[in-house]
């Protein structure tokens, strides 16, 4: 048990182990005491219980269940923002193509913006499978899995950027 000082001045016990200092100070404002805290002898709030589990519709929900609406919901939202991103890298893309035209080999250019548009393209491709399969088939890992080589082969192409912006002999 750990003693902590509150804004006002006054004690208060809080079950954190000695290592997790607590995070702020302790405040409470409206008198009355969270479930499982009650007053001690000394004015000091005590935890005399761990708090109950929460409760949705009247069962608590297994871990395993929730995590897995947890990842459904974060590879929805992927696929929710991904069009925004794709479409940037085209637009960018074309433009950094274009002040390249000059100082590196046109067939060059071209390569490299025709890889950028047609990973652009499967990832649109990909976002709009996605959103035509099933609702309960987008839980599934093999989304994430499809969702992060997209990424990784964008990713390839930008860092091939660089490389490609090397100036022709002579100029």
């Amino acid at each position: 048990m750990q003693v902590c000082t509150c804004s006002a001045g006054a004690e208060r016990a809080a079950a954190v182990p000695a290592g997790n200092p607590p995070r702020g100070p302790m405040v409470i404002g409206s008198g009355h005491l969270p479930q499982g805290v009650s007053h001690g002898a000394d004015s000091a709030h005590t935890l005399t219980r761990a708090p109950e589990p929460s409760r949705t519709s009247g069962s608590v929900i297994g871990g395993d269940q929730r995590q897995r609406q947890v990842r459904a919901a974060e590879i929805r939202l992927l696929y929710e923002n991904a069009p925004t991103g794709a479409a940037a890298t085209v637009i960018i893309a074309s433009l950094l193509a274009y002040a390249q035209w000059d100082v590196v080999p046109p067939s060059v250019v071209s390569a490299w913006l025709l890889y950028g548009v047609l990973v652009s393209a499967a990832r649109f491709l990909l976002v709009h499978r996605y959103w035509q399969a099933a609702p309960g088939d987008r839980a599934s890992g093999q989304w994430n899995t499809a969702f992060v080589v997209g990424t990784a082969m964008a990713a390839l192409g930008w860092g091939a950027a660089p490389s490609c912006s090397t100036k022709r002999p002579g100029r």
